[in-house]
């Protein structure tokens, strides 16, 4: 009840409650109080909280101030007759001025606190009141229809008199009128005399020589007023959510707002002026509601009077600016018996705004305030009436745009409006138009209209039967029936005998790793969520046990079906030791392998709902299978919505339709027939033919339109059941009829042709917002708090959950109640997808477990768009903290709920912990996001609390930065990384900052700088040995190498090999071992570099760790392979490929296939090799390859090509690895590209050509001290100068060549160059010579299986 007196002025209720009435005619002081400075802060908010939350924060500001005046106001008596944003008119009974000067006095004091508001990150802003006071008579009247509601207005032209003061007022001065200061003479301490236009005088003052003494208003018990009259005083619909909502009253929703400036009314000498104004205000009120549109608040000053009416708060509709701009029309021109209101000028805009109470709760019994709709547009609205002219309609561009299809609007261009900063497009309404309605969403019950989409469903499913596997793209709009169609199409998957799998992604869920994928799986597998630890150890062990059944290879990667939540396994050592790409690249081998052999017993349907919201890493293993699966009993059905309607920048959609065996199919609006059939359906019976014409036209073919459209005309009575047939209720057939948009056919009412629906607004909605939003505000007061709680928590909730976090605490059976209402209206379906028990138990109800979900997304989102930020801030802050206390494991959601709760310390740890997991799972995307969340947080608490935790932040996103390609973005958090640590400190912590920055440098190419930042780390630890120290010489170690300077590439090596062993570190000094054989191969010491590789494998066997011995391997059987001893290469790569096959690490695998492919390519097996290189590089394009990578691998089949004497696409292939080592900025493997294309020039006879080409090759591995490519080269030279007649040059490189090629070890390559000096010695008289050459390398030949060098040699032979 208090509430509801809140709404009358003070003395108005203390008159009703006495049951006297307050004088038409009454003398006193009239004080106007303007607070100053809200117009500044109010920008500063929007611009760094945006619109929306900057004025909700506007108001968070405007309340206590009021609370601190209004206050003021009562001690001296005073009643608020009306608020207008962030001014309010008083009045104060009988006083010839000195209780106001004393109060205005009094607000500037209590002002004082308030002169300096900081915004979150700008300049301070300052407010100010300025306050005038008058005397002298007004007219009191209560105005408008008691059915809607009462207002009280003060008129009159002392309200005129304190307008002309409050304009000569500066902020923090109090001015009165002559009239004010005459009365109280020298008890007034004046500053200045100042005159208005109108040659009024002013008296601006400082102090009053005596204060009178306070004489308080008589607060009011609880049950002064009978709530039937006191209701009268407010909007209804506000009254009834007050009653039961409470604290939700105040909410952000999309509002159009109307002013109306009028005139012809003499307050002061006409008698009946009272009469005339509720007449207008009564008719005013009239009219917007029939528009179910509201008037908030009516004006009375020097400006002429005005309304402001809102459409869309407190009820909404999507067709709001439809209906104000068809109120306006009516407003504009008022009837007959309203002739002497004159000059009506209107001007309307729209936009997101804050609606709720806006005024004080002070004093005990005495609060004041209004049900208030202020924002921007709202202002907006203000100016363009002020704007128009007499008679006109002014529109912002939206409104027109909106109310096209109904109305006739002339556009005006940019238009300046008082306090805009800049010009906006503003248009006139005409008149009325004949038009259509724009199509909205909604689907359901039996299926229609999908037939064609059924069919071609079908024909892709028998593909898939027959193991040709098919990836399906199913695209539409909100509720144009996806899910609907996909579930009837579940039921014919599953009756011809797929086993079926769905998993749903959820914004809420867009950076938990895996969402879909942990549903999808533990369907799969068949796995009971939610089950005890020794429940879960039996699953388990029954799990592994089949998985194993089906390979026992997988036995290595099964713990890392851990990541996706699948089995409850611990790491094995290899699996410990992967890095976060290796373990993402198994863990995807492993689930392919997994459900491709699965496949063969039974095939698979994979649905994944509304994958438009797929975190990354699920995004990925989809993207990954999809491209796998085209030889499997495979199909697989991504669900999502059009690009244009989502936020998120990444989905599946771009990378699977690249598939050929992809198909998209976009759903499309239903046809008239079918809308009929569905609406026959959701009814239980036939509708009318005018009925269904209507929703037909209205909704547009869309089913979700249909659903809630067909629901929303039920609901408000349009749509009833007479005669087994539903038609439309008479008022709605009438205002068809007014409209002229019904035509009688054979005696029957239908829609006229062209008919203009977009003005019939008597409860049907024209978009999907104003479908969700209307039947929103058509539920229960009481139910309204639950579902907008239920939209915190997310799109699946559980009513325990909800219970805890309500504000209103309900009663389990009143929560199940409104739950159960929710539900038959369709706004909530109990979720029976996930079994087990609850997290959150409510009650024990074997028929409802208590787990519910939104029907439709747009519905959570909508609900959850209508709460305030500082609602949603306190329920997300609430369900951090029961999740952390309940649910700890669930980081994700407690970290996501932490952050948008404000809770900064608490997001800043779970979103910490939340990075580094998903890093851990190389979910680099969704781990940056963590990190900056968790950045953010810090941010805003104390720096010396979170310095620690900022450094590691700012180190962990320069590393994934780094590891993304965005170099310039991690250098500037890994310099702010560095700095920290040093203001720490912590010693390994900047050595570590600096190798990521050397790292940086050294992908840029920069390897000198990169040098220099590791000789800082290193500085930094002195003589430290560390696991950073370590780290730092072996990233030294690499750029030495990659510069050909391999002195100093071995010195780091050996360093980082000597401290590990030291450390006790023998995965390092395997590393380290591994790069010192690199370094000695590149140089030609190949026994050497196969006894590093070995020393290598020994050690990783040793430890037990599967991914280095298979490096290891890789490593050793390159050195073999140079030394000539093919078969044990061929055995170490095979072992090698089997090993990272065994962890599904794609990556090395790629390598190893390039491998195998030098050997058949060596043999003369050129479709072999050409087979191994293109898997090789369609793998390592699969995954992202680097520069340095695809250009060591594009060279090889260059080679291939050019055996095969293909040199167009031999050049193709060189020619790109030529781009790609620019791109890398990487010299070390540049020598062999440059003696491929050599050979490839010659192979065309291009000899000029393929001489630069080997002098570049010789010139580059002399200087990076590359002896075997040297000898290698030089072959080349010597087979250059043979073919242009330079025997004795020919002769002298080839013999050069054999020397070096004999040196390094390289056997393969010695025997050419034999065979290529054997055929110079083409002479009788070299016959011997000849043989003997041939004699030395046809063994080799044999031995090594070199089919085309042998037969050269052959062929050679016989000649001789």
């Amino acid at each position: 009840m208090e509430s509801l007196l809140a709404f009358i002025p003070e003395d108005r209720r203390l008159a009703l409650a006495g049951g006297y009435d307050l004088p038409d005619r009454a003398q006193g002081a009239v004080l106007f109080a303007d607070i100053s400075g809200f117009t500044p802060l109010t920008a500063a908010l929007a611009q760094e909280l945006g619109v929306q939350r900057g004025a909700e924060e506007v108001l968070n500001q405007i309340n206590p101030v009021y609370e601190a005046i209004i206050a003021e106001l009562h001690r001296y008596g005073g009643s608020v007759m009306g608020f207008a944003g962030d001014s309010i008119t008083c009045w104060l009974e009988g006083d010839d001025g000195r209780r106001g000067v004393a109060c205005a006095l009094a607000m500037q004091d209590a002002m004082r606190p308030f002169a300096t508001v900081r915004p979150p990150a700008g300049t301070p802003i300052h407010l100010a009141i300025k306050v005038a006071v008058t005397a002298g008579p007004a007219r009191r009247f209560v105005v408008g229809d008691p059915d809607i509601q009462l207002i009280d207005v003060l008129a009159g032209r002392t309200l005129d008199h304190v307008a002309s003061a409050e304009k000569l007022a500066e902020k923090g001065e109090v001015v009165v009128g002559q009239e004010v200061a005459d009365a109280l003479g020298d008890a007034l301490d004046v500053v200045e005399w100042r005159s208005s236009t109108g040659d009024e005088l002013f008296a601006v003052i400082r102090g009053l020589a005596t204060l009178p003494e306070p004489t308080p208003l008589r607060p009011l018990p609880v049950d002064a007023l009978p709530e039937e009259q006191a209701k009268s005083w407010a909007l209804q619909p506000v009254y009834r959510r007050m009653q039961t909502a409470g604290k939700f009253l105040a909410e952000l929703r999309p509002t159009v707002a109307l002013f109306l400036k009028f005139s012809g009314i003499d307050y002061d000498n006409d008698k009946d002026a009272g009469r005339k104004l509720d007449a207008y205000v009564r008719w005013f009120q009239a009219t917007v509601q029939q528009q179910e549109g509201f008037l908030i608040q009516l004006t009375i000053g020097d400006k002429g009077s005005y309304v402001y009416a809102s459409f869309g708060a407190p009820l909404a509709h999507d067709d709001d600016s439809v209906r104000a701009v068809a109120a306006a029309l009516e407003l504009v021109q008022p009837p007959p018996e309203l002739a002497f209101i004159v000059d009506s000028q209107i001007g309307i805009s729209r936009g997101r705004i804050w609606a709720g109470e806006c005024g004080a709760r002070v004093g005990a019994g005495m609060p004041r305030f209004t049900y208030g709709v202020m924002g921007n547009e709202v202002n907006m609205a203000a100016r363009l009436m002020g704007k128009a002219a007499p008679g006109q309609i002014l529109v912002r561009r939206r409104v027109a745009e909106e109310a096209k299809l109904g109305f006739q609007f002339h556009q005006l261009g940019l238009i300046t409006v008082k306090g805009g900063a800049e010009p906006i497009p503003v248009a006139e309404v005409v008149g009325r138009q004949q038009g259509q309605v724009l199509q909205g969403t909604q689907y359901e019950m039996p299926l229609v209209g999908r037939a064609t989409e059924i069919a071609e469903l079908e024909r892709l499913l028998a593909g898939a039967l027959a193991g040709k596997g098919q990836v399906v793209t199913l695209e539409g709009p909100t509720g144009i029936g996806k899910s609907h169609l996909v579930a009837v199409f579940e039921q014919q998957a599953g009756a011809i005998g797929f086993q079926v799998a769905v998993g749903a992604s959820q914004r809420i869920f867009q950076s938990t790793t895996y969402w879909p994928w942990q549903q999808t799986l533990r369907q799969l597998l068949r796995l009971v969520p939610d089950a005890s630890s020794d429940v879960l150890a039996v699953q388990a062990a029954a799990v592994t046990n089949t998985l194993l059944q089906m390979n026992p290879d997988w036995s290595v990667r099964l713990p890392l079906l851990r990541n996706v939540r699948a089995l409850p396994l611990e790491d094995n050592p290899t699996t410990a030791a992967f890095d976060p790409r290796q373990r993402q690249e198994a863990l995807f081998a492993l689930v392919q392998d997994i459900l491709r052999t699965w496949s063969r017993a039974q095939p698979l349907m994979l649905v994944f709902e509304n994958a438009h919201w797929m975190d990354e890493t699920s995004r990925g293993l989809l993207e990954a299978l999809a491209k796998v699966c085209h030889d499997a009993a495979i199909m697989i059905v991504a669900v999502i919505r059009p690009a244009a309607e989502t936020d998120t920048q990444a989905t599946p959609s771009a990378a699977l339709r690249a598939l050929r065996h992809h198909t998209l199919i976009r759903l499309g609006e239903l046809n008239g027939d079918d809308v009929g059939q569905l609406v026959g359906n959701l009814l239980g019976g036939p509708p009318s033919l005018l009925a269904r014409l209507l929703v037909e036209a209205k909704a547009q073919g869309n089913p979700f339109f249909t659903r809630e459209l067909v629901e929303a005309l039920r609901e408000s009575g349009q749509l009833l059941l007479e005669e087994e047939e539903w038609g439309l209720s008479a008022s709605m057939i009438d205002a068809l009829r007014t409209a002229n948009a019904l035509v009688r056919e054979e005696g029957t009412w239908v829609l006229a042709q062209a008919a203009d629906l977009s003005t019939i607004t008597l409860g049907i909605p024209d978009s999907i917002h104003g479908v969700i939003l209307a039947r929103l505000d058509r539920l229960p007061d009481t139910h309204k708090p639950t579902i907008k709680v239920a939209s915190v928590i997310g799109y699946s909730f559980e009513l325990g959950l909800l219970a805890q976090v309500h504000p209103a605490h309900p009663l389990p059976a009143t929560l199940i109640s409104q739950a159960s209402t929710l539900t038959e209206r369709d706004f909530i379906v109990p979720d029976y997808s996930m079994s087990g028990p609850l997290h959150y138990a409510l009650v024990h109800d074997e028929e409802n477990d208590g787990r519910y979900t939104f029907r439709q997304q747009a519905t959570q989102e909508v609900s959850y768009e209508t709460l305030l930020f500082t609602q949603r801030r306190e329920l997300h802050r609430h369900l951090a903290e029961l999740l952390e206390q309940q649910s700890p494991e669930a980081i994700d959601q407690i970290a996501y709920h932490a952050y948008l709760g404000e809770d900064w310390a608490r997001s800043l740890r779970y979103h910490l912990l939340a990075g580094i997991g998903d890093k851990s799972l190389f979910a680099n995307m969704q781990s940056m996001d963590h990190f900056r969340k968790a950045l953010a947080s810090a941010e805003r608490l104390p720096p010396e609390e979170t310095l620690a935790q900022r450094r590691q932040i700012h180190a962990e996103l320069g590393e994934l930065l780094l590891t993304v390609g965005q170099r310039d973005a991690a250098g500037e958090h890994l310099r702010a990384s560095l700095q920290m640590a040093e203001e720490q400190g912590d010693l390994e912590a900047q050595a570590n900052a600096c190798r990521w920055i050397a790292r940086a440098h050294e992908l840029a190419g920069e390897y000198q700088p990169s040098l220099e930042w590791i000789d800082r780390g290193l500085a930094v630890l002195g003589e430290r040995l560390t696991p950073a120290s370590l780290e730092l010489h072996l990233i030294a170690g690499l750029i030495h190498s990659r510069r050909g300077e391999y002195t100093n590439a071995r010195r780091q090596a050996l360093a980082s090999l000597l401290a590990a062993e030291e450390l006790g570190q023998p995965s390092i000094v395997a590393r380290a071992h591994n790069l010192l054989g690199t370094i000695d191969r590149l140089r030609g010491n190949l026994d050497a570099a196969a006894e590093h590789f070995q020393e290598s494998l020994t050690l990783y066997r040793e430890i037990g760790n599967l991914q280095g011995q298979a490096l290891a391997q890789n490593s050793l059987a390159n050195a073999l392979f140079d030394l000539g001893r093919w078969s044990e290469a061929d055995r170490y790569y095979h072992e090698a490929g089997r090993t990272f096959n065994q962890l599904g690490n794609v990556y090395n695998r790629v390598f190893v296939d390039n491998n195998l492919g030098g050997i058949a390519l060596n043999q003369g097996r050129l479709d072999d090799a050409l087979l191994y290189y293109h898997r090789a590089l369609r793998a390592l394009e699969q995954i992202g390859g680097s520069p340095w990578g695809m250009g060591g691998l594009t060279p090889k089949p260059g080679a291939a090509h050019v055996k095969r004497d293909e040199s167009r696409l031999g050049f193709e292939y060189l020619e790109r690895a030529r781009d790609l080592f620019a791109q890398a900025k990487s010299r070390d493997l540049l020598p062999e590209l440059h003696r491929r294309l050599a050979e490839a020039h010659q192979a065309q006879s291009e000899l000029a050509a393929a001489q630069r080409e080997a002098e570049t090759s010789l010139a580059l591995a002399e200087e990076l001290a590359m002896l075997g490519e040297q000898g290698l080269t030089r072959r080349e030279l010597g087979k250059i100068a043979a073919q242009v007649g330079r025997t004795d040059d020919a002769e002298r490189e080839l013999q050069h060549a054999i020397h070096i090629l004999t040196e390094v070890g390289d056997n393969y390559g010695r025997a050419c160059a034999q065979l290529s000096l054997a055929e110079v010695c083409s002479h009788a008289s070299d016959a011997a010579r000849r043989a003997q050459l041939l004699g030395e390398c046809m063994p080799v030949f044999e031995r090594l299986g070199a089919t085309l060098e042998m037969a050269r040699a052959q062929t050679l032979l016989s000649i001789s």
